[in-house]
């Protein structure tokens, strides 16, 4: 499947070891050219990657595009983080919806060199599920449906151009829900997922090389849930 990605230019924002796992390597093994735009100086010694690094997300929204020197994008996988990153950024002086509009400003531009190639994709990696047991869970619920009816608009009025537009939704993570709620809880809700387990990285990596891959013509407008059959029982 990935041989289909080789030769592809993928724009990665935000991703890292934490969000992403592994699928930075994995896209390099299939040798693309990665261009990755960060707040963390992630480095990976291959010919193919280049990290973009900036100080904070308002850099990043701000320069990305004009020091990104490539004519044609095949995908943009756009991670939103949580509040914990928005202050590690120096950005938490920024409202919640202050970032929003960030994104999508640079979302706006790099889609319009998304315009220069067939079947270009552009993704959305939401908040995980665990976000929303946060004591201000309903701002993870705005953020990410604003950025659902953003990848809608996307799908809807740039698919003349043949641009793929989605969001994954990941499901639960178990790092992620060891921080808020009790062992016994963890238990518990696992045994409320069909699959019977947490979601782990690869689960999330595998599906976005999947849908950027070539293999991926005809599914836009959606938003995958990668959360072990959950979202089926509710």
């Amino acid at each position: 499947m990935t041989n289909f990605l080789s030769g592809n230019n993928i724009v990665l924002i935000n991703a890292d070891k934490i969000n992403s796992g592994n699928l930075i390597n994995e896209y390099i093994q299939t040798d693309c050219k990665i261009h990755h735009a960060s707040t963390s100086s992630i480095s990976y010694k291959n010919k193919n990657y280049t990290n973009y690094y900036y100080e904070d997300f308002i850099s990043l929204s701000n320069n990305f595009i004009n020091d990104l020197k490539i004519k044609n994008i095949d995908s943009v996988i756009f991670f939103i983080k949580d509040n914990k990153f928005f202050k590690q950024t120096k950005i938490n002086n920024l409202s919640y919806f202050d970032y929003q509009k960030l994104i999508i400003n640079l979302s706006n531009k790099l889609i319009q060199k998304l315009k220069n190639n067939n079947y270009s994709k552009f993704f959305f990696i939401l908040l995980p599920l665990a976000f929303y047991k946060e004591k201000n869970s309903y701002i993870y619920e705005i953020l990410n449906s604003s950025f659902i009816g953003y990848t809608l608009n996307i799908a809807k009025n740039y698919g003349k151009y043949n641009i793929l537009s989605n969001s994954i939704f990941p499901g639960y993570f178990l790092n992620d829900l060891k921080k808020i709620i009790s062992l016994k809880n963890i238990n518990t809700l696992k045994e409320k997922i069909p699959l019977k387990r947490y979601a782990n990285l690869n689960d999330l990596s595998s599906a976005i090389l999947f849908f950027s891959s070539e293999y991926n013509t005809y599914v836009t407008g959606q938003v995958i849930n990668i959360d072990g059959g959950f979202n089926s029982i509710w």
